[in-house]
């Protein structure tokens, strides 16, 4: 079972099934198009998966329940060198992101199945440890 959080803290829907998580990112992911948004996701153990959603890109944070080390996804550098920044809002708080720090979609939404398996970040995304 995991905890989801969204929409500047206020709605939280308790999910059963990764299915179901998938389901409910990729519905938010279309709802706030072009409007980046963070999504929580907690397990019942209390680590934490941060999920960017609403743009061309993505961006995850890992906390475990002890609260340190937290990890934030590693992406690929822009080829021409001019790094895009990517702003995402959790709550009234905006966070902005550099390229370098984001996913594609699909991947991220990968990432977020393993997390829902294992509640560890997915070893298939580098991680910067903060």
């Amino acid at each position: 079972m995991w905890f989801v959080l969204w929409n500047k803290l206020t709605d939280e829907r308790k999910i059963d099934s990764a299915g179901e998580l998938r389901s409910l990112l990729k519905e938010l992911h279309n709802q706030y198009r072009g409007n980046g948004q963070i999504v929580q996701v907690r397990d019942e153990r209390g680590n934490v998966l941060l999920v960017g959603i609403g743009l061309s890109r993505s961006v995850l944070v890992y906390t475990p329940p002890e609260k340190w080390p937290t990890r934030t996804s590693i992406g690929k550098a822009a080829p021409d060198g001019e790094s895009e920044v990517f702003t995402f809002y959790m709550g009234t708080h905006h966070s902005p992101v550099s390229q370098e720090n984001t996913i594609s979609i699909d991947e991220s939404f990968k990432a977020v199945e393993y997390f829902c398996r294992t509640g560890k970040p997915d070893p298939r995304i580098d991680w910067q440890v903060d």
